[in-house]
């Protein structure tokens, strides 16, 4: 089965011009009344709160990922009230609907082992577990985390309310007024467990940089290299970082690889990227980058693609998740977080979002800093592979790229009340570029039109489905469309288990 989204131009052939004796232009597969647009997501209610005794703060940095046929979530508490505190608490779930927190005996609370904690000290909010399958057993799981500290002189280490009384008496001193020294120090520090939850500290720092938000780092099981995805600066403002290495306990120095440009507001910066695969293409990248909007002190997310995860697109301006209305719950910020899953039984995409009421900067403020504004998780939700997709508000056309033939072709598109979708297969494209029909009988003229709006659409022509005749040849996927959307194109074979378990997929 291969599932082609249409998140970003890369999936959509370029296309040339040939030219005729007279001098005549001819368009050979060139994409013309296209744009691409994100898919709002929709979000669920909360599924997960702080409802326990020992979860008297804030929430914060979460994931969750699939594992074993089951749910998995590790999420960050922070206690800003005296004693201050933070933890690294786990959650597991059948269903991704209804958690469960177990009391793991680990980690004592407010005088109780008796809670789901797996870590507490500083940076342990600040963390992101991986799975390691080619890793020794007890080294299958990874948490790299940020930790940071305040120093007075040189290695004389200071508390975090020594740390911001002299902050406060720097920003109040008037020139020339001396103040009391004082730094603030991090660095990304790793941790190894068997299981995800006993988890054994890494001696010496795996990068020696300062990153101070939710990083993520994922083991790339084809290229057997670790990825780390962490909060940079660029042009004075934050912006996505990258390093890779084989060896998780020596990543290299990072470099900025994605932030800003003139599409974007001059009041907005990327503020932690959520960095995740697509689900069933690991060769397909995505980011949910979290845009702070200054001005408004709010948080909302945007979706970024790359197909090496280097070379980043980014759809401009083009909010996917957005935080709420004043007066709603998630009125301050929504961050996205990690991985971007596929509930095949619902039909559904979901990543799970950190929301809460609390604007970015109230914190600062010693007065509202305690009010304990509501703080939960939930989830950002899409039908199947509809993260984006390829509209055209009249007429339009494009070509997708070539891929492998299936039995079955399976178009997910919406149309307006007009529109209306037709698909054409050429088994090349052809350089230098020149006119060539697709296959007889499965030209445009021959395709039955598609209206409506389906996830799991057969493409037929003259009425028939089959593939068959061209399975495991090369085709193109040439596309015309009238006030309609395509998300996805899918190519399968009727012989696949998924296939016999699902009917969507006509066999």
């Amino acid at each position: 089965m291969h599932t082609t989204p249409l998140v970003a131009w890369d999936f959509i052939h370029v296309g040339a011009c040939a030219w005729t004796d007279t001098r005549e232009c001819v368009p050979c597969d060139v994409p013309r009344g296209i744009e691409l647009r994100v898919e709002q997501a929709t979000k669920s209610e909360p599924v997960l709160v702080a409802n326990k005794p020992w979860e008297d703060g804030s929430l914060g940095w979460s994931q969750v990922i699939e594992d074993e046929g089951r749910y998995r979530m590790w999420y960050s508490m922070t206690r800003y009230s005296k004693p201050l505190a933070q933890y690294l608490l786990y959650a597991e779930s059948e269903d991704g609907l209804e958690w469960h927190k177990p009391e793991l005996g680990l980690i004592e609370i407010h005088g109780s082992k008796a809670n789901n904690a797996v870590r507490s000290g500083t940076g342990a909010n600040h963390s992101h577990v991986f799975k390691c399958p080619d890793e020794p057993p007890e080294n299958r799981y990874r948490c790299m985390y940020f930790k940071s500290w305040w120093e007075g002189e040189p290695g004389e280490e200071i508390d975090n309310d020594e740390g911001h009384r002299r902050l406060d008496l720097k920003n109040a001193a008037k020139p020339g007024e001396e103040t009391l020294p004082f730094s603030l120090n991090g660095k990304m520090l790793g941790l190894n467990s068997p299981d995800g939850i006993h988890f054994t500290e890494i001696e010496k720092p795996v990068l020696d940089e300062w990153h101070d938000t939710h990083n993520i780092c994922y083991y790339d099981e084809e290229k057997k290299i670790y990825r780390a995805y962490l909060r940079g600066f660029y042009g004075g403002r934050r912006a996505v970082s990258y390093c890779e290495s084989d060896d998780f306990e020596n990543l290299p120095a990072s470099k900025a690889i994605h932030h800003h440009s003139s599409d974007d507001l001059p009041d907005e910066s990327l503020y932690s990227n959520c960095y995740t695969i697509y689900p069933g293409r690991p060769d397909i990248h995505l980011m949910f980058p979290a845009i702070y909007h200054q001005s408004s002190d709010t948080v909302y997310g945007q979706l970024a693609v790359s197909t090496n995860g280097l070379n980043w697109s980014r759809f401009s301006r083009q909010t996917i998740i957005p935080c709420g209305a004043a007066g709603e719950d998630d009125e301050g910020y929504v961050y996205p977080e990690p991985d971007l899953l596929r509930f095949n039984n619902e039909g559904k995409f979901r990543l799970l979002c950190h929301a809460g009421a609390c604007y970015h900067n109230e914190w600062y403020n010693e007065n509202l800093r305690n009010n304990h504004y509501s703080t939960f998780y939930s989830w950002a939700e899409w039908p199947e592979d509809r993260l984006a997709g390829a509209y055209a508000a009249g007429d339009g056309e494009f070509t997708i790229q070539m891929q492998t033939c299936g039995d079955r072709l399976l178009a997910n598109f919406r149309t307006e009340q007009d529109g209306w979708i037709r698909f054409e297969l050429v088994d090349r494209l052809v350089w230098p570029p020149q006119p060539f029909p697709g296959f007889e009988g499965f030209r445009f003229e021959d395709c039955d039109v598609l209206t409506s709006d389906e996830t799991h659409r057969p493409v037929t022509w003259s009425g028939k489905a089959d593939l068959s005749s061209m399975k495991g040849t090369n085709v193109a996927i040439r596309v015309r469309l009238h006030r309609a959307t395509l998300f996805s194109t899918t190519m399968y074979g009727t012989d696949e288990p998924l296939v016999q378990d699902d009917p969507r997929y006509p066999v």
